[in-house]
């Protein structure tokens, strides 16, 4: 059973939007339970505690002479939560996905700027034509090629953000097949992925999210960095006038 050992308690000032979803993703109140649940290529860092970098997620390393042409070593042996094998595909997915909701909330800067984004989005307005960046090529199982439009030394600092976590291709593949443009954010937002059972790499399972109160998680016991040491953490809002005592 769940002990006070093995849980963390954590409590939020303020609002959250209880959507599991980078569609959705738009104010801080989110990042902690995307963070919990999802991964990156890469992630911010801060090694020394106060000069922030990029450190390993997805990838294991990453490489650009141009800040254009970026390659990337994927960590292999990733499952997702639920069981199912990770892999380049589903990058690359995610990617070509993200076409059809960008902007989303809020951003989809990093899937944006792919070689062949503006076209694709175009076409997928006009047409319903199926996303397909020339700019996003898998070399091998192990390697991912990303070109972008234009070169941009900061990308890194968009592909680490918590609008470009990766997406599972085997849970999400036919959410928006025949779903008209206009419709694609709203049937994101209310699918059972958004709002009840997400699917991520990350180092914790989403339980369930108690409006107003919590959310709840559990420890990925296969996650590809080692099995967290808490089990449970709960993200709780503060609110009434314990928030305003806090200063909320």
């Amino acid at each position: 059973g769940t002990s006070t050992r093995d849980t963390l308690q954590m409590h939020w000032l303020g609002d959250i939007t209880p959507i599991w979803h980078p569609a959705a993703y738009e104010t801080f109140s989110q990042t902690i339970n995307f963070e919990l649940m999802f991964d990156n290529l890469i992630r911010p860092c801060f090694p020394d505690g106060t000069t922030q970098q990029y450190c390993a997620d997805l990838a294991d390393s990453w490489s650009t002479n141009d800040a254009q042409n970026y390659t990337f070593k994927i960590h292999q042996g990733v499952k997702w939560s639920d069981g199912t094998p990770f892999s380049i595909d589903d990058i690359i997915w995610t990617i070509n996905e993200s076409q059809k909701w960008s902007p989303g909330r809020y951003k989809n800067s990093a899937w944006d700027a792919v070689k062949g984004g503006a076209a694709a989005r175009d076409a997928y307005a006009k047409s319903g034509t199926q996303p397909n960046l020339a700019g996003a090529v898998k070399v091998d199982d192990s390697t991912l090629q990303i070109t972008l439009e234009n070169p941009d030394a900061n990308w890194y600092e968009d592909l680490a953000d918590n609008d470009a976590v990766v997406l599972p291709q085997h849970v999400l593949k036919d959410l928006l097949n025949g779903v008209a443009k206009d419709k694609v954010q709203s049937t994101i937002e209310t699918s059972d992925f958004a709002t009840a059972h997400p699917v991520g790499t990350g180092p914790y399972k989403f339980v369930k999210y108690e409006p107003d109160q919590y959310s709840e998680f559990t420890a990925n016991t296969d996650y590809f960095l080692g099995a967290p040491k808490i089990t449970h953490i709960f993200v709780k809002r503060m609110k009434g006038d314990a928030a305003e005592a806090a200063g909320a």
